[in-house]
């Protein structure tokens, strides 16, 4: 009789113990899916998609050949940076945010190099320099690599596997020509033997309004 009852309270113990062990395995296997800490931060993974605003004159130079992209929290801290080289409709980025925070991505689009910020104001400072070849009009032809575009999102919360889409327009303007000869009598021809611009601004800032403050950041082309 002594036997049977230590047997039963032997097993009941072990019983006891594999029953919290099951508890113990489930909490961690939902801890792990939340992927959530304590202090309310989780890893994230979303798709960033680029909307084109004003290319009324869309050439193959319009096409997305790289990106910055910048992911700023509600105090001005950048949380996640990518850069990605490479034509593409939509880029994947990863961060750890805040669950009821809002988030705003900035895009810098064929700037052609990585343009690493850590805060919302090294963003706003970004300048890019464009090279000799970008405003070339010799020999009839603009030299010209892809337009250098950039856009921003509203603040907005993010979840796993969100897809944010972000307005991205040129940071430079394009300048067309046209003639219209129809007026003209047949025995008239106009024939234009050269073109110039003058104060071309050789910097560009990016996200804030771009002035000619020395002479020596302007050319003639």
């Amino acid at each position: 009789m002594k036997k049977r009852i230590l047997t039963a309270l032997v097993l009941s113990c072990l019983l006891f113990l594999l029953c919290l062990l099951c508890v113990g395995c489930a909490k961690e296997v939902r801890s792990g899916l939340n992927s959530e800490t304590s202090d309310g931060e989780m890893e994230i993974g979303f798709f960033v998609k680029y909307s084109l605003v004003g290319m009324s004159l869309k050439s193959e130079s319009d096409d997305i050949e790289d990106i910055n992209l910048y992911l700023v929290n509600e105090t001005g801290d950048v949380v996640s940076f990518i850069y990605l080289s490479g034509n593409d409709s939509d880029s994947r980025m990863g961060a750890s945010i805040r669950k009821w925070e809002r988030y705003t991505v900035y895009a810098v689009a064929n700037a052609g190099k990585r343009m690493p910020a850590a805060s919302l104001e090294e963003i706003m400072k970004l300048e890019y320099e464009l090279p000799e070849g970008d405003i070339d009009v010799s020999g009839g032809q603009v030299c010209q690599r892809s337009v250098l575009m950039a856009g921003r999102t509203e603040p907005q919360m993010l979840y796993n596997g969100a897809v944010v889409w972000i307005n991205i327009e040129r940071c430079i303007s394009r300048i067309v020509l046209k003639a219209d000869y129809s007026g003209l009598n047949d025995d008239v021809e106009i024939e234009v033997k050269s073109i110039s611009l003058k104060n071309v601004p050789r910097k560009v800032r990016i996200f804030g309004e771009s002035r000619i403050e020395d002479p020596e950041f302007s050319s003639v082309g």
